[in-house]
């Protein structure tokens, strides 16, 4: 399951509207989501990237297990629906248990349940339903993103700081003793571990800035190490698809703040539907199919 994008431009009011739990978006709201997607070419890649995923991952676990699992791909805020690919596995008639896995590495209160609960609620009565609530802590995952680092930052200077992000979150909207925030620094720690990182911080992206949700922001990690060094490397680790975050936020904005103080800009690439992850996902549900 992943979060989704609009289709097409058109259809960018209803996506808004879908997160906002149905309140009508504003003609600006709008008009800025559809400015950022036509910056990156027009839509997102998330969709078609998310089903490349499902046939790697349908493939690995082909290759482990046989012909009796199937890979669905469900959608948060976009088609298709959590909800609606839970009716084409009811379809199948003879499937009786259920994995749920949102492609979002770290667990929040705020997020992983939004995935959780409509796909419990549309196959109730129907199939056993298991959820994967976190998975950044599985065999190969820092070692998956130690190797792309490292490649991205080959032949750099010595001195190329790397600044780790995730998705900001609103504060107010987590539960007490939420574990986002602390499974995120054992990320990096594990990261940093396996590569061998010197120069290194972290820094919520999108959303982070606004008031009220979690911080530091990008910008101000930039301030704080721009005479340390030559060049920024980024490192998303709150995802693992090319989507508007990492194109634009990252790509765009972020590099372009990095121009306006000199810097190089660096990120290595995403895991998408790399062999890498999907042997990642084949682990993380080993526990339930070996029950």
């Amino acid at each position: 399951m992943a979060y989704g994008s609009p289709s097409s431009l058109d259809d960018a009011g209803a996506y808004l509207a879908d997160i906002k739990h149905g309140s009508k978006p504003s003609d600006d709201e709008i008009l800025a989501l559809k400015k950022r997607y036509a910056a990156i070419g027009g839509i997102s890649p998330i969709k078609a990237v998310t089903e490349k995923q499902a046939l790697s991952f349908e493939h690995a676990l082909f290759m482990e297990y046989g012909e009796d699992i199937r890979v669905f791909v469900g959608m948060k805020h976009a088609y298709p629906k959590i909800a609606e690919s839970a009716k084409r596995i009811r379809s199948f008639g003879n499937i009786t248990e259920v994995i749920g896995i949102a492609l979002s590495p770290q667990y929040s209160s705020v997020s992983i349940p939004g995935y959780m609960d409509p796909l419990v609620s549309a196959l109730e009565g129907h199939a056993k339903v298991e959820m994967v609530g976190k998975w950044y802590d599985a065999p190969g995952f820092a070692e998956m993103w130690a190797s792309r680092i490292s490649k991205c930052t080959a032949g750099e200077s010595d001195d190329t700081f790397v600044i780790f992000t995730a998705h900001s979150l609103p504060k107010a909207a987590m539960s007490p003793g939420d574990p986002y925030q602390a499974q995120l620094t054992e990320t990096v720690e594990s990261i940093v571990r396996a590569c061998g990182i010197k120069k290194y911080d972290f820094a919520f992206q999108s959303g982070a800035g606004r008031d009220g949700w979690l911080g530091p922001d990008i910008a101000s990690k930039l301030e704080e190490h721009k005479s340390e060094c030559d060049s920024f490397a980024f490192a998303p680790i709150g995802y693992v698809s090319d989507n508007l975050e990492v194109l634009y936020d990252l790509d765009i904005e972020t590099k372009e703040y990095c121009s306006k103080l000199g810097k190089g800009y660096l990120r290595p690439e995403m895991p998408n539907d790399s062999p890498e992850l999907s042997g990642i996902l084949a682990e993380v549900c080993r526990p339930y199919l070996e029950k």
